[in-house]
């Protein structure tokens, strides 16, 4: 997916929606919209004059701090990404000048209209203040006084960590201890072109690397695997609390400013809250590929600075340290978001560790993993064959061979499964003729789905012909008239197959044994990623158990969960115990998508009375597909009593978008409610 967005856009996360339409198909997503500032990494090689990186080989090699001390090469990266902003750092060999000691150096960076000069830096000997000079080309410039930390204590001055490293290289070798590298900020005006940055005389100020950040940005569309309401209930699209271990629970009926936060959490998020030494563990990732994790934070209980001081990790490496909510977002019950790019580590596992610091307890209220949103890709495609387009069916295209005729015929499509339109059938592509169907995911799985009607012939036995899918034989002998009943019927032929390793699917009609092969319409549609809904077990309202995972795809309700012990005895095949004591209640919708249009699936609801004691109290109804298959349904009619567990099976076919739709519909008592779901 590509979006644009104008120049005047801040850095920051959106939410969208997309629809993507195709005559009476449609579909429909939700995504963040993350706008990363565009980066000039500036070439810092001839001013660099000092060696304060070192080997782990050679510690006596650097000299950062004027005592012999140095930043390890093992512990400093070539490359490194601070607040979406990607540095570079010097070379690493022995001997090699790698640092900027400020001495008045003036750096020379490539022209642009620059919303920001960025660095990564540290103080030695203390905390270090300097007074930087940014020259623009019309030949005006700005002074921008600047603190930087020392490298040993942590941040002094709201500056982002960029690093934290366990020693650093002396002469006598490895010290060990906690010591930090820095990233700073300065605005510069973007309505100008910036020309160079002028460093203040001040040696103790250390500088490693300097990116230009610009106003041009750019926009990467962001789908959630994981939205997490931290100590709380679902709200909105954050699920309820799940994938923790320790920490406590709290909430507050503050009212909560979200007006500094772009596409902020839901109000009920940052009223509650996960305390105290805490991990989340998210599972499931795809191994090594970046994640953009979101951290929601408001500070409700303490009313100043300093009162809550703690550290945050993500896969063991400190992203925050010493962090205050209260400082960071300038008040009590104000909403904050801390946004970081990190890999899933070798398992697909993002952990995520709270821990105190050097006041009160960790915190946090919302978590949000986001991966990038799938490349566009043809995921459906539908062509009249000789004909100009009708309906969601495009003009003939991606065609070989072959010959057009249309006529006028009255067409029968009462038979055809999923049939296209009348017109369709109206118009032909006949004799050899071959379509090859491009911009596919190669290896991907896809449904392909021929039209023929037989409009010239008259009897069975008069056109007999063959059909190939990527030179593989699907149709032989293929009579339409045999296959459909009759002249003038529509039929169609539905088969799998996958792309080639080159994004195709090649359609081939050949000429058999009689006439001409023909064909009216085709339909090609993806059959969605591995791991589609296909084999999907649910527990609805509540979290994973077994082979049920943690509620998803509905729209709507209330997730609860009770106590009570659930009998089983009267099932086949139970779901576990807590799956019965989970559910979710009202009105609501379970969506299950990615499944191949027209298969069959069977669908196993499961249900167990925990609230109501009598029949008579909870009557309600569900569709699959806007086809009524449960009717005033009775839980505990069906199951013979309360807390006994019951399971009603129906099979059902997915729609022509490969979606299966479950509604509960209220009946004539209460709510309808619904504890797991299976679809196979």
């Amino acid at each position: 997916m590509v979006v644009t967005v104008g120049a005047s856009v801040a850095p920051g996360s959106y939410p969208i929606s997309v629809t993507a339409s195709s005559g009476v198909f449609s579909t429909a997503q939700s995504f963040t919209l993350v706008v990363a500032p565009q980066t000039v990494t500036a070439t810092l090689s001839s001013s660099y004059n000092l060696d304060g990186i070192s080997n782990d080989s050679a510690p006596a090699d650097g000299n950062i701090d004027g005592s012999g001390s140095s930043l390890s090469s093992t512990l400093v990266p070539a490359t490194l990404t601070v607040g979406g902003v990607a540095f570079s750092t010097g070379p690493k060999t022995n001997g090699s000048k790698n640092v900027i000691a400020a001495a008045g150096q003036v750096i020379t960076l490539t022209p642009g209209f620059y919303g920001s000069i960025n660095f990564l830096g540290l103080g030695v000997g203390g905390n270090q203040t300097g007074q930087f000079t940014v020259a623009y080309t019309d030949g005006t410039k700005t002074v921008v006084p600047l603190s930087v930390s020392n490298w040993i204590g942590g941040p002094q001055y709201g500056e982002a960590v960029a690093l934290t490293m366990a020693y650093r290289n002396t002469p006598a070798g490895k010290q060990t201890g906690t010591y930090y590298l820095y990233a700073y900020s300065m605005k510069t005006d973007p309505t100008r072109q910036v020309a160079s940055v002028t460093f203040p005389s001040n040696r103790s100020l250390i500088v490693l690397a300097v990116t230009e950040v610009s106003q041009v940005q750019t926009a990467a569309a962001l789908m959630a695997v994981y939205r997490i309401n931290s100590g709380g209930n679902a709200a909105g699209s954050f699920a309820a609390d799940a994938d923790y271990t320790g920490g406590n629970l709290s909430n507050s009926a503050a009212n909560i400013n979200v007006s500094a936060v772009t596409s902020p959490a839901p109000q009920a998020v940052y009223q509650a809250e996960r305390w105290g030494p805490s991990t989340y563990t998210f599972t499931g990732l795809t191994a090594g590929a970046s994640y953009t994790v979101r951290l929601h934070f408001t500070e409700y209980y303490w009313s100043a600075s300093g009162q809550r001081v703690f550290n945050v990790l993500l896969n063991g490496v400190k992203v925050l340290s010493n962090f205050d909510i209260f400082a960071r977002a300038g008040g009590a019950s104000r909403a904050l978001v801390e946004e970081f790019a990190t890999a899933a580590d070798s398992t697909g596992t993002i952990v995520l560790a709270l821990q105190n610091g050097a006041f009160d307890q960790a915190t946090i209220s919302g978590i949000e993993i986001l991966a990038p949103a799938a490349t566009t890709t043809t995921t459906s495609l539908q062509i009249s064959a000789g004909g100009t387009g009708t309906g969601s069916f495009v003009g003939d295209q991606d065609y070989a061979g072959g010959n057009v005729a249309t006529v006028t015929n009255a067409i029968d499509t009462s038979m055809a499964l999923f049939p296209a339109p009348a017109a369709v059938y109206r118009s032909e592509r006949w004799g050899n003729a071959t379509y090859t169907i491009p911009n596919l995911v190669s290896g991907n799985s896809y449904i392909v789905r021929l039209h023929f009607a037989e409009t010239y012939w008259s009897a069975a036995g008069q056109r007999v012909f063959n059909v190939l899918l990527n030179g593989n034989s699907v149709l032989s002998a293929f009579d339409i008239i045999a296959a459909a009943g009759s002249p003038n019927r529509a039929v169609s032929e539905q088969f799998t197959t996958t792309a080639t390793s080159n994004g195709q699917i090649v359609i081939q009609l050949q000429n058999g044994a009689a006439d001409n092969a023909r064909i009216d319409g085709i339909e090609v549609f993806s059959t969605g990623p591995t791991g589609a809904d296909a084999n999907l077990e649910i527990n609805a309202g509540g979290g994973v158990s077994g082979a049920f995972v943690k509620d998803q795809n509905y729209s709507g309700g209330t997730a609860a969960t009770v106590a009570n012990t659930i009998s089983t005895a009267g099932v086949t095949n139970p779901a576990p115990q807590s799956v019965y004591q989970s559910e979710r209640w009202g009105v609501f919708s379970y969506s299950f998508a990615n499944l191949a249009p027209g298969t069959m699936h069977t669908i196993r609801l499961h249900f167990a009375e925990s609230y109501w004691t009598a029949a008579g109290q909870r009557l309600f109804s569900v569709t699959a597909n806007r086809t009524t298959v449960l009717s005033n349904f009775d839980i505990v009619k069906a199951a013979g009593g309360v807390n006994k567990a019951t399971v009603v099976q129906f099979a059902t076919s997915a729609d022509q978008t490969g979606q299966i739709i479950l509604n509960f519909v209220k009946g004539t008592a209460d709510n309808p409610k619904v504890d797991g779901i299976e679809l196979h």
